[in-house]
């Protein structure tokens, strides 16, 4: 039962809207060395050149916090007009990214646009909100064009973004605002790359051109946003595993003790099998008596176990996603493959208990 719902639970964090489109995406950590403290507004423009210059490459950007890498940062302090200005309402997560970084992360654009070379410190203030932040803020109305403020400086709402899942798979949809980082001259951690090919492909043109970009830089890890994803499973992954393996073992153990259990009693009833035919009982007819027999039994187990499996599930349920520890459908699903197994085991036995010679049998009577 327990492995049943978390390959349930992997289907459903896999199969959820995640906002963004994560095949062909490399994302490559970016780690200065000690004591450098670089100026990122002049480092972004030629990283991002010698970057998508790479043969396969389709776009790339620049970001603060790598999606699904379980890191975060929030702001506070913002002051939208006609908003009511409590505690909460002045809270949201951020992240500062690069030009192009919306279509190298696969996240869509609802409403106007995003960040271009043009974002710089020389330009005004912009930002972009996620549509649960701009849910929040203005209901049904457009966010374009619409102004906040934000450690006392002014900005202006130019694009409104699809909700995405930043932190987590199991996270849900937060207030998130997109800085430039060429005009905060943010401190940048990843390059995002979304590529035409296989991402991995590329890796090393990438490092050489991180290098080249600024040799006071280097690499740390290089992954794909897809196995990120599958990272961010790897305890749901874990626990199916391991109850996949007990639920495989549980099942040879049924089989094997029914089949035991059958196959003993068949050989003490030889002679009472014989007899029942000699007297005009058909091999069917003793097919389903020993079935029958042994069939009861598993049921009875069936019931009792799937009982055991309701108290157990209830302890994990927090650990489920997208599905109930009673899920009717799991519970069914594996009472049934359960069933199968000592059906087949009941079979076998039987199916040797009608081969009894009744004069043989009735020889030793």
């Amino acid at each position: 039962m327990v492995g049943g719902l978390f390959i349930r639970t992997i289907q459903n964090l896999k199969g959820q809207d995640l906002g963004f489109r994560a095949a062909g995406v490399l994302s490559v950590q970016l780690v200065p060395q000690r004591e450098y403290r670089p100026n990122w507004a002049n480092v972004i423009g030629p990283l991002l050149q010698r970057t998508e210059a790479i043969p396969g490459v389709h776009v790339a950007s620049v970001s603060f916090h790598e999606i699904l890498a379980n890191d975060s940062s929030g702001v506070s302090g913002l002051k939208f007009e006609g908003y009511p200005r409590t505690r909460e309402d002045q809270r949201a997560q951020a992240n500062w990214v690069g030009p192009n970084y919306l279509e190298t992360s696969g996240i869509p654009v609802l409403e106007g646009r995003e960040f271009s070379q043009e974002d710089n410190s020389n330009s005004r203030k912009v930002a972009i909100l996620n549509q649960t932040m701009a849910r929040q803020y203005f209901g049904n109305r457009s966010a374009l064009g619409k102004r906040f403020e934000f450690n006392n400086e002014q900005y202006e709402i130019i694009g409104v973004a699809r909700d995405a899942k930043y932190k987590g798979l199991r996270q849900s949809n937060v207030p998130l605002l997109y800085f430039a980082a060429l005009q905060n001259n943010s401190e940048i951690h990843s390059l995002e790359v979304r590529t035409n090919g296989p991402p991995l492909a590329i890796a090393g043109a990438v490092r050489a051109a991180v290098r080249e970009a600024d040799p006071h830089m280097r690499v740390g890890e290089i992954t794909t946003l897809e196995n990120r994803v599958n990272q961010n499973m790897a305890p749901e992954f874990l626990v199916a595993d391991i109850a996949g393996f007990f639920s495989g073992l549980t099942l040879l153990l049924v089989f094997i003790g029914i089949y035991g259990t059958l196959a003993y009693t068949v050989a003490r009833r030889t002679n009472e099998i014989g007899l029942r035919m000699a007297l005009g009982a058909g091999r069917s007819n003793v097919l389903k008596l020993v079935v029958a027999e042994g069939f009861k039994l598993a049921l009875i187990g069936v019931a009792i176990g799937t009982a055991g499996a309701l108290a157990l599930t209830r302890l994990l349920s927090s650990l489920l996603y997208g599905v109930k520890h009673s899920d009717p459908l799991t519970f069914v699903a594996v009472a049934f493959i359960l069933a199968s197994v000592a059906l087949a085991a009941c079979y076998i036995p039987a199916r040797q208990a009608t081969k009894v010679d009744p004069i043989v049998a009735l020889r030793y009577e």
